[in-house]
């Protein structure tokens, strides 16, 4: 495909580029709210998972989608 890559619109807003006018309004938003931890991790994962999630929800950049990646890297640093 010929011509600049797109920039994705999430770094648009960031940098401050971004014009309403271009903005695609059916593009995919991710999930908000916060998420527990699955009930087969360990308790030293599930604090893991725990204080994981907590950082990304309070950065602004996880979702609970992220659940299940959050507790396979917490399984394996238990």
């Amino acid at each position: 495909m010929a011509g600049r890559k797109q920039i994705p619109e999430r770094l648009k807003v960031v940098s401050g580029t971004a014009r309403p006018h271009r903005l695609n309004a059916d593009a995919p938003k991710p999930n908000i709210g916060s998420a527990s931890a699955p009930d087969w991790l360990n308790e030293r994962a599930e604090e893991i998972s725990l204080g994981l999630g907590a950082i990304l929800f309070g950065m602004g950049v996880g979702s609970p989608d992220d659940v299940a990646a959050q507790a396979m890297q917490a399984s394996r640093l238990s």
